[in-house]
């Protein structure tokens, strides 16, 4: 086909409807007779048929009667003809076809009689799309002001509708209708809308049939605004170069049941704005049916797929139990590049706690220390009562501390080591004044009276108190120092060696027991038997946690403390460690030369971290001279070796489901589109910065069926013939 623009009546008339008007004015010009030099036809051809014109553009013939009349599609009107070979035959069937005669007929008429009644129409349909674009900018307003409630609950963590909604009820409709009525109170003279899902029973069933609605599930504003903030999500992955995925098992509680989610987050540098590095909270999967490798791999593999950052995954964390080997295996024998690395940032008191969690005995012990988290926790009285007593005891000049953080089994323990005898104490006074406390208290302390004292915890007590703050200044200097990994896997063998000095003490650690004098012979066998078990697996845990530091080496490439070192003997191990793992996403020799240029150069070692000297690299422009160090400061932040930040959805998914919200049946919204809102909140309020937020939006609307209209139409714009029809019996639709 010719690719040219003719410009002429058929082009014209073929690519949109026209109004009377401008009909008038392409008749009054005539129809085209261009030659078709790509064509065998005869110029002569369009003085023996007055009917026939021609388009140089697609280099066919047309009818023009029928073109400029007719609503019928066929080769004359549409498609064009240019079959030469039977010609005659074409022409002579067309010319006897009804329709062809009554566009005839119609054309020779145009303008004489029905000229009146062509201005009329296209007047009285200019009118109606007049009337329908108010119609149209009041939804949109209405629609808007629903979005902004919707994005002031979610950013609140609001219910999005009363438990009772009846006509008797003070919460009649749902809080997103409520906040937009408030505030819009020119919109609510007209009809407002009505959004699906927001009103229930037989209120919304009147509603319903008094105004339009937006539909089910699929349009409500939520799932719109979560739409636009994947579609962002998904702009920011496009520009970035590396991907990691982060996936978090566990189970999610409410009043109506139990089940197994995956909390899934892709980590990036978000080159695209601001640089930072970004976890992206991509939503919740249940997984209660099926929760083995080979389900969680193809968990993994749809959202890499997703979001088409194939070649970009280069690193994947699970925090999970039972098929965390296994599913790094998998995913890993698909996308090579996608090391495993364990999230450091756990404090290491945590990897202790789970290393010993089977041992019966253990777990008893470290679900005791959390009852009596809960046992002070949840009551200002208890608190009171248990600061009184320590305080009096720092009267009686001894030093002391009071116990105010109670987040992590080792801040109980360092206080039940320093103040066991005080709670021992308050125990017994609640035991001795019962009047003065309710049954619950005084039953648990009771059971804490009798646990406290009991050889097994104080055994435990003893055990985790010389491991667990060890740990605790162990995790502290590795997270300050993680770049440097030869100082961290230095740390982590000097704790091995620690855990190994307690094993071979434990006739040390025995004799410094209070309460052994009724132990005997037997029971210290087992006790010395338990000792060893529990270190030998904490060791075992931490070897394997911290196996693959190692591969990890090249993060020292970017360690600005050795810059200086580095610009004397260039650290070839690094860079090699570097290349075995992503040498494919890099100009290597390229990089050394600008990794040389990086360690020469004073203005490098002020930047204190990786993240610093990327910051550095952008706001000078040093990053297009330097793009393959750029790259390769991105692929040190978006490994996530530090981060925990996905336990934040666990946190937000309780505080957005609760018993208000499990009488609703719309289960999967909740751990969808309002989590995802509620937990990437701050890109929310980014978003919402800009002009185009809410046609953003509206336009996701679009998408979807809906019976509300939201689409401005031109004045111009005019219906085919064929349907004038619509006009006349007054379809509300145009």
């Amino acid at each position: 086909m010719n690719n040219t623009t003719c410009e002429c009546a058929i082009e014209k008339l073929l690519l949109k409807p026209t109004h009377f008007g401008e009909r008038e004015n392409i008749i009054e010009m005539g129809r085209p007779t261009p030659e078709l030099p790509l064509l065998t036809f005869q110029y002569e051809y369009y003085s023996t048929y007055k009917w026939l014109a021609g388009c140089k553009k697609t280099n066919k013939l047309y009818c023009w009667p029928c073109v400029l009349e007719s609503s019928e599609e066929n080769v004359w009107t549409k498609d064009g003809f240019d079959d030469l070979n039977n010609f005659h035959h074409f022409v002579s069937h067309h010319e006897a076809t009804i329709k062809h005669i009554e566009s005839l007929v119609n054309l020779t008429r145009f303008g004489k009689v029905h000229k009146d009644v062509w201005t009329w129409l296209d007047e009285h349909f200019r009118k109606r799309v007049e009337r329908n674009n108010v119609k149209v900018k009041n939804n949109r307003y209405i629609l808007r002001s629903m979005i902004d409630s919707t994005c002031f609950l979610v950013q609140q963590e609001l219910a999005f509708k009363g438990h009772d909604e009846l006509d008797s009820s003070v919460n009649t409709i749902g809080p997103p209708i409520q906040c937009y009525s408030r505030t819009n109170r020119r919109a609510e003279k007209k009809q407002p809308l009505c959004l699906g899902g927001f009103s229930s029973g037989e209120n919304a069933r009147k509603r319903k049939k008094k105004v339009p609605w937006l539909g089910g599930p699929s349009q409500w504003p939520d799932n719109r605004v979560s739409d636009v903030l994947l579609k962002e999500i998904e702009n920011q992955i496009r520009d970035t170069p590396f991907v990691a995925i982060i996936i978090i098992m566990d189970e999610t509680t409410d009043i109506a049941s139990k089940s197994l989610r995956l909390s899934t987050v892709l980590r990036y540098v978000n080159t695209s704005n601001s640089n930072e590095v970004v976890e992206r909270f991509l939503g919740f999967t249940d997984i209660s049916e099926n929760r083995s490798a080979e389900a969680l791999s193809e968990h993994v593999f749809g959202f890499i797929s997703k979001y088409a950052c194939e070649e970009k995954f280069i690193g994947q964390t699970y925090i999970m139990s039972g098929q965390q080997d296994n599913l790094q295996s998998l995913v890993r024998s698909k996308y090579e590049n996608a090391i495993s690395v364990h999230c450091y940032a756990h404090k290491l008191n945590f990897v202790i706690e789970q290393s010993v969690e089977y041992i019966k005995d253990c777990k008893t012990f470290f679900s005791t220390l959390s009852g009596l988290s809960s046992f002070f926790s949840t009551s200002t009285k208890r608190v009171h009562a248990l600061d009184n007593v320590i305080l009096e005891r720092i009267r009686r000049g001894v030093k002391s501390v009071v116990p105010t953080k109670w987040n992590y089994n080792s801040q109980i323990i360092e206080m039940m080591v320093e103040h066991k005898v005080d709670v021992i104490n308050l125990m017994e006074s609640i035991i001795d004044n019962a009047q003065s406390w309710d049954s619950e208290t005084w039953a648990s302390a009771k059971g804490y009276m009798e646990i406290l004292q009991s050889f097994d915890f104080n055994f435990f007590l003893k055990l985790f108190s010389i491991i667990l703050p060890q740990a605790t200044n162990i995790f502290k200097n590795v997270q300050q120092n993680f770049f440097d990994i030869s100082y961290c896997s230095k740390e982590i063998d000097d704790f091995i060696v620690y855990l190994n000095n307690v094993k071979s003490n434990f006739d040390d650690v025995w004799s410094q027991l209070e309460i052994i004098n009724n132990v005997s012979g037997d029971e210290t066998t087992y006790y010395r038997r338990l000792f060893f078990e529990i270190i030998d697996v904490i060791i075992n845990k931490i070897k394997e946690r911290f196996s693959n530091l190692n591969q990890l080496q090249f993060f020292a490439l970017l360690d600005s403390k050795k810059f200086s070192l580095y610009a004397n003997d260039f650290p070839i191990n690094l860079f090699n460690s570097l290349e075995q793992l992503y040498g494919k996403y890099f100009d290597l020799p390229k990089l050394r030369s600008e990794l040389s240029v990086v360690y020469s150069m004073d203005v490098f070692l002020t930047p204190a971290s990786v993240y610093d000297i990327l910051i550095y690299l952008k706001t000078r422009k040093l990053d297009e001279n330097l793009p393959q160090t750029t790259k390769l400061i991105s692929l040190i932040l978006t490994i996530p070796a530090t981060s925990a930040s996905e336990k934040r959805s666990f946190s937000a998914l309780k505080r957005i489901k609760n018993s208000s919200r499990n009488s609703h049946h719309e289960q999967d919204r909740l751990i969808s589109s309002l989590s995802m809102l509620s937990i990437e909140k701050e890109l929310l309020v980014e978003l919402k910065k800009k002009s185009t937020f809410h046609d953003e939006v509206i336009e996701t609307f679009l998408t979807k069926n809906t019976t509300i209209d939201l689409t401005q139409r031109s004045p111009t714009w005019t219906l085919p013939l064929g349907d004038v029809r619509a006009i006349w019996w007054g379809n509300e639709s145009y």
